[in-house]
């Protein structure tokens, strides 16, 4: 009899701190039931620190994307060993994070071991190809066949964990059947991302005590959809100058951005308490991209007490109460942002009573709760690989 189930976790990105997928997927490792599961991880992009990690790791072989060298593009096929360890280890389980060269190779070998296989839909890569190859003759119909062969492995999974309802309607949109598809929400820290953080100091330090601010925090790439940012912040340079922009994060439009947002405060990447200590320390949060299949930043500010402006689409749908906790805006419609960003900078009460309801619910996504529908979810499905060795 086996007492434990057997997981083979194949992911892209295992860095600490990462993206918001990794902070995703650590909040899920740092609460794994030893007593209950072995699991195995497989990826091209281990963390900095191996030797800590609390699992076996097989580190696949990878180059680097050409237009965004931090990310790795896997290549397990070249390492026939990475086979020879799963083997060995005997999952009954496999499971994947991305419809990449990584999640292909896990299902394909799941399928040809008879084994369970399942994924976590984290990003929105469809929407990915509409940025990078809407150039392409023929426009959006020449991205179906990308969005199909992208998204084969969702029909050909068990089940796949998706974070929001936009996100299960797009994959039934495509194909996906709905038994295949359970809604796993995303969670975040009380103890790290609080009102209580705000901090006096670091407002004097960018002169910022007599300021209303905008915070933004994200990968500074296209599909997080800077160039809104951008034109909102022209639209406040003219008409209310006094307002002041924070950007949080970095990426291959960093530079390009700062001569379009000339007066913001761009911090660079940040995490942990000083993520923290920024995201508190600010007024309002706005958050352009339709790309997210959640939107962990948009939580992360609701629970420091920001009233957020997001556009309605993917993710923060699920997330921002409308005329709750801040306002869902048309996609693409930098006007739509300047009147609702205003409307909250120059109305105290408004924006205090819409900071308290963004905590309040923010209080109710919690980890260890959602951490462990994950592996109820893993019993249930491993459970009939218990019975023998």
């Amino acid at each position: 009899m086996r007492d434990k189930i057997k997981v083979a976790f194949f992911a892209d990105i295992l860095e600490v701190d990462f993206d918001g997928v990794t902070r995703t997927l650590y909040q899920v490792i740092d609460r794994i039931p030893k007593d209950e599961f072995d699991f195995i991880f497989i990826t091209p992009h281990p963390p900095k620190n191996p030797e800590k990690f609390p699992f076996k790791l097989i580190h696949c072989p990878s180059v680097s994307m050409p237009t965004y060298k931090e990310y790795r593009i896997a290549l397990p096929f070249l390492r026939r060993s990475i086979q020879k360890d799963l083997d060995a280890f005997e999952p009954d389980i496999v499971h994947f994070t991305t419809p990449s060269f990584l999640g292909n190779y896990a299902v394909d070998y799941a399928k040809k071991r008879g084994l369970k296989v399942m994924s976590t839909y984290h990003s929105h890569f469809h929407s990915y190809l509409e940025y990078y190859f809407s150039f392409l003759p023929g426009g959006h119909s020449a991205i179906v066949p990308l969005a199909n062969r992208m998204l084969k492995v969702y029909k050909e999974s068990d089940l796949t964990l998706v974070p929001s309802t936009s996100m299960k309607e797009f994959l039934l949109h495509w194909g996906v059947q709905p038994e295949q598809l359970k809604i796993w929400k995303r969670g975040v820290k009380k103890s790290l991302f609080s009102p209580d953080f705000s901090s006096y100091d670091w407002r004097a330090k960018h002169d910022l005590l007599d300021k209303k601010t905008i915070l933004f925090v994200s990968r500074l790439v296209r599909v997080k959809a800077i160039d809104v940012l951008a034109e909102v912040y022209k639209l406040f340079d003219k008409r209310n100058p006094d307002v002041r922009f924070v950007v949080v994060g970095d990426g291959p439009d960093e530079d390009r951005l700062k001569e379009q947002m000339p007066n913001a405060i761009f911090t660079g990447k940040k995490t942990s308490e000083e993520l923290s200590m920024i995201y508190a320390s600010n007024d309002v949060f706005m958050f352009p991209s339709v790309t997210e299949t959640f939107g962990n930043v948009v939580l992360e500010a609701l629970a420091s007490g920001l009233p957020v402006v997001a556009a309605a689409e993917g993710g923060p749908l699920d997330i921002v109460q409308h005329e709750i906790s801040g306002y869902h805006v048309t996609p693409r419609q930098p006007e739509a942002f300047y009147e609702k960003l205003n409307l909250l900078l120059n109305d105290d009460s408004l924006r205090s009573k819409m900071a308290a309801n963004a905590v309040a619910y923010a209080a109710t996504q919690n980890w260890d709760a959602i951490a462990g529908q994950l592996f109820n979810t893993y019993k249930n499905i491993g459970k009939s690989h218990l019975v023998t060795a």
